[in-house]
């Protein structure tokens, strides 16, 4: 089987890899599609050098085929999947408050551990989210950053009849504005009253398994709208070409690497 590997700032190397072997709780996924996203071209340039290590596979972005899995983990071969890229204690205070994408020792599997940038990948089954047939390979593979904005609205508590700014326009913006538009239709926003009323601001990380849920349900249904937003597929083999053209800008909104054919 092939992998992307990273060996360094700006230096990416897809090479033969060993195909892995499941644990008991895991399943060995067939890997579709994974995304690339900002915090990938951060590692390309190196800022993460501290969390992936060289000779790491990224990805955390990914829509996947199951190979094999557990009988009694309710997936069977062939079925598509999305994967919530989360490793987490389930012990310390977060994970016991129902947070736990605010794990203590939370790691991202894509980052600090191994991720989707290969043909073949075991993950724990607990991760896995079955994919609906109305969703098409490429609007799947967009459903873990849509988790991301379903995240975000629900955390700002977004309602009907509220006016919502959103400051950015990539995929993350663009899928934020579809979820709040979901909730409430676009409407002219003072930006003056934001700053002279000193409203507030909330942070987000991450997501939690309901952001997931809904996510997939939202994209099923129509309610947003995905595929505009893939500018393009490349092979495993050009990952390095992507990143670089990314960073260089341009009419480009979602790249996915495509490791079907």
């Amino acid at each position: 089987m092939r992998a992307s590997v990273y060996e360094g700032s700006r230096i990416f190397r897809t090479a033969p890899a060993t195909r892995p072997t499941r644990a008991q709780d895991q399943a060995l996924l067939r890997v579709l599609r994974a995304g690339i996203c900002g915090t990938d071209l951060h590692i390309f340039q190196g800022h993460l050098d501290h969390r992936v290590p060289r000779g790491g596979t990224i990805g955390h972005e990914t829509l996947a085929d199951v190979a094999e899995a557990p009988s009694a983990s309710g997936f069977t071969a062939g079925d598509r999947v999305v994967v919530e890229p989360l490793r987490v204690c389930g012990t310390c205070r977060a994970c016991r408050s129902g947070v736990a994408y605010l794990c203590y020792s939370l790691k991202v599997l894509g980052v600090d551990e191994p991720g989707g940038m290969q043909e073949y990948w075991t993950v724990a089954t607990d991760r896995l989210l079955r994919v609906p047939a109305a969703l098409a390979d490429d609007q799947a593979a967009l459903i873990e950053p849509l988790a991301v904005a379903t995240h975000d609205v629900r955390r700002a508590g977004v309602k009907a009849g509220d006016r919502v700014v959103v400051v950015g326009g990539g995929p993350i913006g663009a899928l934020i504005s579809m979820v709040a538009r979901h909730r409430a239709e676009p409407l002219p926003v003072d930006l003056y009253r934001f700053f002279a009323r000193e409203l507030t601001l909330h942070g987000s990380r991450l997501y939690a398994r309901e952001d997931w849920e809904e996510a997939l349900r939202l994209a099923a249904a129509g309610a947003v709208t995905l595929a505009p937003l893939v500018s393009r597929r490349i092979p495993l083999e050009s990952l390095q070409q992507g990143m670089e053209e990314a960073l260089r800008g341009g009419p480009v909104m979602k790249v996915l690497i495509d490791l079907a054919g």
